[in-house]
């Protein structure tokens, strides 16, 4: 399991704890809405979660929201971007940017959380 899978598997589990559902291990076929129960608010304050973490957003570069069905789409969303990001730093959105989106969508989910990942 490398960081992206850990800090998504981290996120998906602090939600399910948060809202007392069964919290069995995670694995990367587990469907976000069919197998784990996630509705679309749940997605979108997921979302902006790892935004906060990781520095950036996804779905507004690179990935379509409509192709994340399970955990595995979901950590592959970062990876693949952040790599990418890694090998053309020309196209990195600036990390505030990126930033006050994540800060914009917690405000308007009541969410203060913030996490980081190593």
């Amino acid at each position: 399991m490398d960081k992206y899978d850990a800090a998504v598997h981290q996120v998906l589990r602090d939600l399910m704890e948060e809202e007392k559902s069964e919290t069995n291990e995670l694995n990367k076929d587990d469907r976000l809405v069919e197998d784990l129960g996630f509705s679309s608010l749940n997605m979108a304050r997921i979302i902006a979660i790892l935004e906060d973490q990781f520095g950036t957003d996804p779905f507004s570069k690179s990935v379509a929201i409509t192709s994340i069905r399970t955990v595995g789409d979901l950590a592959g969303a970062y990876r693949q971007t952040l790599e990418a990001e890694a090998r053309d730093p020309v196209r990195v959105t600036p990390l505030t940017q990126s930033q006050q989106r994540a800060a914009a969508r917690r405000a308007a989910l009541g969410d203060s959380t913030r996490r980081d990942v190593g």
